[in-house]
């Protein structure tokens, strides 16, 4: 992890935090990180064969990273990595990049890890490095992932945060089914979307597949914390609360792959490819949602606790003069 000191790329990226009020703690390296699959050709007869592309631009296409993905988690026969690739032409030279760059090899039939990432268990970094990096690259946005910053102590890391305009992005990147994403994982998100408040907090799952379910959950969480904030609330005990039901997530016809869950949060599968993906978010972002009138939030004198479920209010001191109350 990089210090918020640290000599990073010169895009000013920790005083665009500072002039909302954050704090940079850390964030992982742009471009040495430890555990981002990282392209470092090695001598042998595939030797220059990424010369025409850089390996980032691999990283865009859906088929490759399940390619990687099925590699780092176990050795793969030919058999199972022509179930993911049926282009074998494309598998070949997908597997020669994985070669040349010493991520993989293979032993007969069968292809596991190559030294360049024995230390790597998993891609979840890589694919966050490369989320950070389109912002980078394609939107020339300041970005950086694994960021820590000291007013958001709930949430751990947040996978990536980039500036767009001035507005601040939060993308959480998943790398497993959308089934077997749980309630936890997605109250874990809402609560570092509620503590960090972004624009536009994206959960970007890596798959092809709907994620029609995890957004729909989503909505509920949100929907059962709404209900009772709004309990919390009520001037006298006998006062009735407004009727808040569960409301599915927003879907439109013209973005099949994305839910608007709540607000500031959105749910997002990569089918076309993570570049349609983010760029599906900003088009409805700046198209639609920014364009609507919020009610003022109910939240400023309570604790949203999205984990345990639960909403408190906050502790009050009185300060300043005539007795003011500043919440806290």
């Amino acid at each position: 992890m990089l210090t918020a000191s640290d000599i990073g790329p010169d895009d000013k990226f920790e005083l665009l935090l500072r002039r909302q009020g954050w704090h940079l703690q850390s964030y992982s390296s742009t471009c040495n990180d430890p555990q981002v699959i990282q392209w470092r050709p090695i001598l042998g007869p595939h030797e220059g064969i990424s010369a025409a592309r850089p390996f980032s631009s691999y990283l865009g296409d859906n088929t490759f990273r399940k390619i990687l993905r099925a590699i780092m988690t176990s050795p793969r026969d030919m058999k199972f990595l022509s179930g993911i690739c049926a282009n074998q032409a494309k598998l070949a030279q997908s597997l020669d990049l994985l070669e040349a760059g010493g991520i993989a090899v293979h032993n007969g039939d069968l292809w596991s890890k190559g030294p360049g990432c024995k230390n790597i268990d998993n891609t979840g970094p890589t694919l966050e490095w490369y989320v950070a990096e389109w912002f980078r690259r394609e939107l020339e946005a300041p970005a950086r992932h694994g960021v820590k910053i000291e007013e958001v102590p709930r949430g751990g890391d947040l996978d990536v945060v980039a500036f767009v305009n001035d507005q601040r992005i939060m993308v959480e990147c998943k790398t497993g089914k959308p089934e077997n994403i749980s309630d936890i994982d997605i109250r874990w998100f809402l609560q570092r979307a509620h503590d960090f408040k972004p624009e536009m907090a994206i959960l970007l799952i890596d798959t092809e597949s709907s994620v029609a379910k995890p957004a729909h959950l989503a909505s509920q969480i949100v929907g059962e914390l709404s209900r009772a904030s709004l309990e919390l609330s009520r001037k006298s005990p006998n006062e009735e609360t407004s009727d808040t039901k569960n409301t599915l997530a927003a879907a439109f016809p013209k973005y099949p792959d994305l839910f608007w869950c709540a607000r500031n949060t959105y749910i997002t599968s990569v089918r076309h490819g993570i570049d349609a993906a983010l760029s599906a978010v900003l088009r409805l972002y700046h198209s639609h949602v920014r364009h609507l009138l919020f009610l003022a939030d109910i939240e400023d004198r309570e604790e949203w606790d999205f984990v345990q479920g639960q909403v408190r209010r906050r502790q009050t001191e009185r300060h300043g003069v005539e007795g003011q109350l500043w919440f806290r």
